[in-house]
């Protein structure tokens, strides 16, 4: 990793954790390309989290909330 990367990424982390009350200025189309790369980064990694919670219990997902609708009492 560069010092130029570095640095950019440590710029664009005060950004987002400067308090609200300061003005911020503007997203460059870079920091944009960030912000939306730590998004997708985080929403695959709760998809994986998920995905392998259910592959445990699945089981319990298909009886309770598969085949829920098929038992006389739901």
């Amino acid at each position: 990793m560069s010092i130029t990367t570095d640095k950019t990424r440590k710029q664009f982390l005060k950004k987002l954790r400067s308090p609200k009350g300061e003005e911020q200025g503007e997203m460059t189309f870079m920091d944009h390309l960030e912000a939306l790369r730590w998004h997708l980064a985080r929403g695959v990694l709760v998809w994986l989290v998920a995905m392998i919670a259910i592959f445990i219990n699945i089981d319990w997902v298909f009886d309770n909330v598969i085949m829920a609708p098929a038992n006389p009492g739901f």
